[in-house]
């Protein structure tokens, strides 16, 4: 099954391009609420190389051997021993020249694994953890390192075995490596429970809407708030209003699609609901301080 699964990953990423975003979900048409691979099974099927795409999941990786250029939304990085990477649910993200000998784990999940053991999801502060405007990559010490590769293999063992006792001890598991990634990459971050369901809620509905409605009221209305109570309750959780909050999900997805792909800016702008490309250069300008060309440009200097 493991097998058969990264073959069909393998396919659909092989007839990627940088002039397209490939949809997992779409294209590879598994329902599942769980998988983890190790990373070397992957890297070897995709020959190093991994096109732009996305999956409504939450993924969780960890690198202990290995080197090449990660893009998730619009942060470019290299790869490096002991990293962990988090990568926000329908994140585009694409890797280039992995080093075939790259090493580690890779934890695909949504939330429906929790609720199925009854699991309180709340109490795991999912949306903090994977926060759009979050430094995906974080490099751990050796103590930690060590805690998490044990983590992964225990929760490889675990879901494996279907016995109800042994299942219960997964979830609890993969609960434990989310808050250990929760401790490395925001150790300095109190965390709170307070409306943390309501927020989640907001955060779920943006990602399903954010390219087709772009108004605070649309989300408040469907959450069965008022505006100023969903902008107080985003505020409190992210410092942002309501409004910067959905802008910056739309920057995120342009900046990328800007910096890996060579899509026409124009249609960029239409994918995101701008129908008028000198709109959308203005919204872009006034939120980054550059035109989408100009972004263009200079981060393909960068990269060169």
């Amino acid at each position: 099954m493991k097998e058969r699964i990264i073959s069909q990953y393998g396919r659909v990423l092989r007839k990627g391009s940088i002039k397209t975003i490939i949809d997992l979900n779409e294209s590879l048409k598994i329902d599942f609420n769980f998988q983890m691979h190790n990373i070397n099974d992957l890297v070897t099927e995709f020959d190093g190389i991994m096109p732009p795409n996305r999956i409504s999941h939450y993924v969780l990786a960890f690198i202990n051997k290995g080197s090449g250029k990660k893009i998730i939304g619009s942060h470019s990085f290299n790869i490096q021993p002991n990293m962990g990477l988090i990568i926000p649910k329908n994140m585009i993200h694409s890797t280039n020249s992995w080093s075939l000998d790259t090493s580690g784990y890779m934890l695909t999940f949504n939330d429906f694994i929790f609720s199925e053991y009854q699991f309180p999801i709340s109490f795991l502060q999912l949306h903090r953890l994977f926060k759009i405007s979050s430094t995906p990559y974080s490099i751990f010490d050796l103590e930690a390192s060590m805690q998490v590769e044990l983590l992964f293999n225990e929760i490889k063992r675990l879901s494996q075995i279907k016995e109800p006792q042994e299942q219960k001890l997964f979830i609890l598991k993969l609960a434990e490596l989310i808050l250990l990634y929760q401790k490395e990459f925001f150790s300095q971050e109190k965390f709170s429970n307070k409306k943390d369901t309501l927020f989640d809620e907001f955060v779920e509905l943006l990602e399903s809407n954010y390219k087709s409605e772009k108004e605070v009221g649309y989300y408040a209305s469907k959450l069965s708030i008022h505006s100023n109570y969903l902008n107080k309750l985003v505020r409190s959780s992210t410092k942002s209003s309501a409004k910067d909050y959905i802008d910056n999900r739309i920057v995120q997805e342009a900046k990328y699609l800007l910096i890996s792909t060579s899509i026409p800016i124009k249609e960029i702008g239409l994918d995101l609901g701008f129908t008028d490309y000198n709109y959308f250069s203005r919204f872009f300008k006034k939120k980054t301080g550059q035109s989408p060309k100009y972004f263009r440009i200079a981060s393909q200097t960068l990269k060169g």
